[in-house]
C-alpha cells in the first residue's frame, strides 16, 4: 500500500482531512472543500457526481445516526490515494454499524421504509465499503473507488467527455 502527498490540480494535496460540525447545515461546507478536488482527479462532472452522491449518503448518515445527541459533535472526511484508489474515510462519534447487515431496501419488507438506501447508493456507487471503529473510539465507513487510469499512471486528467470507463 503506497500513501504519499498527492498534488491535485484543484490546488490541493491529498491526503485532505475536513471536520465539520455533526449538523446539516455544515454539509455545503464540506462539499466546497471536496469537489474541486474530486473534480481535479476525475475531470469531469457525469463521472465526479455519482461519488459526490455517495460520499453526501456517507455524511448524512454520519450527522444523523453518529452525532445523535452529543453535543459539539463532529464529522472527518479524509481523502486520500493508496496505490491507484481514492480512499474516502468518512468518521463520527457513534456506536457504528455493519453495512453487511442493512437489509436490502428493494425487498417487499423494505420497500416502504423512509431510510435505508444510502448504503446501496454507497456500493452501487464505489469499489468497496468498509465499516471499522478507530482507536480513538471513533466510527469510520471508507468508501474506495478505482481512481481513473491517467491518474493512477500520474497523467493529469482532461477534462470533458465521459471518463468513468478509464478506471485501471
Amino acid at each position: 500500500m503506497t500513501r504519499s502527498a498527492y498534488r491535485v490540480d484543484a490546488g490541493a494535496t491529498l491526503p485532505l482531512c475536513v471536520v465539520i460540525g455533526s449538523r446539516q447545515e455544515q454539509i455545503e461546507r464540506a462539499h466546497a472543500q471536496l469537489t474541486p478536488i474530486l473534480h481535479g482527479l476525475w475531470g469531469d462532472d457525469s463521472a465526479v457526481w455519482p461519488i459526490e452522491l455517495a460520499v453526501h449518503e456517507a455524511v448524512v448518515n454520519a450527522i444523523e445516526h453518529g452525532g445523535a445527541g452529543i453535543p459539539d459533535a463532529t464529522v472527518g472526511i479524509t481523502l486520500d490515494i493508496e496505490d491507484d484508489e481514492l480512499l474516502i474515510e468518512i468518521s463520527d462519534q457513534g456506536p457504528g454499524f455493519d453495512p453487511d447487515t442493512v437489509p436490502d431496501p428493494r425487498l417487499p419488507d423494505s420497500v416502504l421504509r423512509a431510510s435505508g438506501r444510502g448504503v446501496l447508493l454507497m456500493r452501487a456507487v464505489v469499489d468497496s465499503l468498509e465499516a471499522a471503529h478507530g482507536p480513538n473510539g471513533r466510527f469510520t465507513l471508507t468508501l474506495r473507488t478505482k481512481l481513473p487510469r491517467s491518474v493512477a499512471e500520474g497523467v493529469p486528467p482532461q477534462r470533458g467527455g465521459f471518463h468513468g470507463d478509464q478506471r485501471a
